[in-house]
């Protein structure tokens, strides 16, 4: 015979299901029928239990039954044995209150930044980075800023009288018209007209004058000393030097300072100027 103590503890809940859970570990399940109290005579002549008929692992006697075998059996059948196979694996009670343990954390399969650069680099072919860097080199966007620089340049070869007419002539539209996708054309147009200026053999400056800030400024004080004499707040001076220039040049040239500053710009202001001093355009009185 096999005795089972079971200990049920009121503070781990319902004390039935406790039981139930404990028999369903020894491999007995309740039966669904109902039980049939047993009543029992406690006279003093019965009270003493008859001795079981042998002492092995069966019994056949009703009043050694224990509290399992009733329950597991739903019934008053003795002699209740589980199945050659069964394998009991009775657990250790649990607190629902006691802390749980913490699992191991498993090794992380995130992979580090420094790795990723590393991947990132063997995988990269040095020419693609050569080839990217040569695109974003030759892929600027040009703006209208670029073709006014350009129209500049123009200017200082040409002056600015002849570059007001003939910057709308060679972009066919004003500089602002011109689309943001065709700059660059239109700046490959005003080069190549400022190449063929420069590729023009040298004998083509016969008969071209050159000078100095320093020349203009002493011309401009020639004619203020013919047309103004002793005045010397020079008030013709002061209003026929912008006009001469701006003849010249252009509106946007009205003092020497605005003037290209190239050696033939400054000529041909020095030549305006002189022909003023010899042909009188503005027709003032001689202060000589």
């Amino acid at each position: 015979m096999i005795n089972i103590d079971i200990t049920l503890d009121p503070a781990l809940g319902d004390i039935k299901n406790q039981l139930d859970n404990y028999m369903k570990t020894l491999g007995y399940v309740r039966a669904t029928t109902t039980l049939t109290p047993v009543v029992y005579n406690f006279s003093p002549e019965k009270n003493v239990s008859p001795a079981p008929k042998n002492f092995d692992e069966k019994t056949t006697c009703p009043t050694s039954q224990t509290v399992v075998e009733i329950h597991s059996t739903g019934s008053t059948e003795l002699n209740a044995e589980p199945a050659k196979d069964f394998k009991m694996n009775i657990e250790p009670l649990i607190d629902p209150h006691a802390p749980k343990a913490r699992k191991a954390r498993k090794k992380s399969d995130v992979v580090t930044k420094e790795e990723v650069v590393a991947f990132a680099k063997a995988a990269i072919d040095p020419q693609d980075l050569e080839d990217e860097k040569a695109h974003a080199e030759t892929s600027v966007t040009l703006t209208h800023d670029d073709l006014r620089a350009v129209v500049g340049e123009f200017t200082k070869v040409y002056g600015i009288a002849k570059a007001q007419k003939m910057i709308p002539v060679i972009l066919g539209c004003a500089i602002v018209e011109v689309p943001q996708d065709k700059i660059q054309e239109a700046i490959d147009k005003i080069r190549a007209e400022i190449s063929d200026v420069e590729d023009e053999p040298e004998d083509n400056d016969e008969g071209v004058t050159f000078a100095s800030e320093a020349d203009v400024r002493e011309a401009m004080m020639a004619y203020a000393k013919k047309y103004d004499g002793s005045d010397a707040k020079m008030t013709n001076t002061l209003v026929d030097g912008p006009k001469i220039l701006a003849r010249e040049f252009g509106d946007t040239v009205t003092a020497i300072r605005l003037i290209p500053n190239d050696p033939k710009s400054y000529g041909r202001a020095l030549d305006a100027i002189n022909n003023a001093i010899n042909f009188n355009p503005f027709m003032r009185e001689v202060a000589l």
